[in-house]
């Protein structure tokens, strides 16, 4: 009987544990977001990656990741992280492919480009 009256105690404990977890992973993207609003890319790339591995959402840790590329001038690595932002798309897939769109054209690769433009459009034919 005794091995019964461990079970409430060990679903508490992995319960409290989980939940810290969360907070933990969105205290980190929070933190990666603050980062970016203070124009330091590479801080908050690196606490992006940590968020998405953690369980933030990997579409959105994706193209704030891009973004940060963007923002530093590394367009080829913000290129592939829109890319993996419209492959694993939730929310942002469409915003995903218009900044795809736009870096590929910076990049001279139009072809790409027009595509990811009219991808996104044929997503969100209003944007």
């Amino acid at each position: 009987m005794q091995k019964n009256s461990l079970y409430p105690f060990i679903l508490i404990l992995l319960l409290t544990s989980t939940i810290t977890f969360a907070n933990n992973a969105a205290s980190v993207f929070n933190k990666a977001n603050e980062y970016y609003s203070s124009g330091k890319f590479k801080q908050a790339i690196i606490l992006y990656k940590k968020a998405r591995r953690n369980g933030i959402d990997p579409a959105v840790c994706s193209f704030n990741i891009g973004n940060c590329y963007f923002q530093a001038g590394d367009l080829p690595a913000a290129a592939a992280a829109y890319r993996s932002a419209v492959y694993t798309d939730s929310k942002t897939g469409t915003d995903a492919l218009l900044n795809l769109g736009g870096v590929l054209f910076r990049m001279g690769n139009y072809g790409e480009s027009i595509g990811a433009y009219r991808r996104g459009l044929q997503k969100a034919p209003d944007n």
